[in-house]
């Protein structure tokens, strides 16, 4: 999907319309979950797992094709900056 450079928009700390600079927002990874051992879950799993049978169930592909795309929208005027989130997309270009 393309996006313009600049584009008029509402400021919300000017509580006006003005032209801001659109960039891409850097997204942190999410913490991976710790797994603790001792729940019934955890020990039914290994207990599957055990022996010559190998995994209980299918290893699944957690890939993604296309990624969600977060923008910041940065005033011109007082130089605060707003953040969008959109859906997945597959690309992302501004022109």
């Amino acid at each position: 999907m393309k996006f313009p450079k600049n584009m008029m928009r509402y400021c919300p700390s000017c509580k006006s319309r003005h032209k801001h600079k659109v960039s891409q927002a850097k997204t942190k990874p999410k913490p991976k979950a710790r797994k603790h051992s001792l729940k019934w879950g955890i020990r039914q799993f290994f207990k599957v797992k055990a022996g010559y049978g190998g995994m209980p169930r299918s290893k699944i592909n957690k890939s993604k094709q296309s990624q969600h795309i977060v923008l910041k929208y940065t005033c011109e005027k007082c130089k605060k900056s707003s953040i969008k989130s959109f859906n997945r997309m597959k690309k992302f270009s501004q022109v």
